[in-house]
């Protein structure tokens, strides 16, 4: 629901790159829907596909390129939801990084889900902006209603 949420506020501006980055967003949760669902042992034993893993990297990195750069240009957004939207894929790859040290000290499903974490934390604080409408666009307080 966020995703389109973010999409149906772009249309019209920088409907292209919101729309690309909307899908490439939607491989990414598909992706760990599916991971999540193999983790929990339906199909027999627990595993989870590193093929899907990557697909879940290669949407978040790119999705959240392209709709932080349709969000940057589109100026509809208050100014740090557009930053976050477009650079969170900086705090990413790092994220991955940092994981690695766990290995051996965690399992490597909840290792390799981490980032993820980080991301959803990040797009639920924006999806709390968009939906309390508390600021506008320019990144002020809206006007009370008089």
């Amino acid at each position: 629901m966020g995703l389109l949420g973010v999409r149906a506020r772009l249309d019209g501006r920088s409907r292209i790159l919101g729309t690309v980055g909307a899908l490439l967003a939607c491989v990414a949760i598909v992706a760990a829907s599916v991971n999540l669902v193999l983790l929990t042992g339906v199909t027999g034993q627990p595993t989870a596909e590193d093929g899907l893993g990557f697909a879940g990297v290669l949407g978040i990195v790119f999705g959240s390129t392209f709709l932080g750069i349709a969000a940057v240009r589109a100026k509809v957004f208050p100014r740090w939801v557009r930053f976050a939207l477009a650079f969170i894929v900086f705090a990413f790859i790092p994220a991955i990084i940092a994981t690695i040290p766990l290995e051996g000290v965690l399992p490597d499903y909840v290792i390799a889900n981490l980032p993820f974490v980080f991301v959803g934390v990040v797009l639920a604080a924006v999806g709390s902006t968009m939906r309390s409408g508390s600021e506008s666009a320019a990144g002020h307080p809206a006007p009370l209603a008089g």
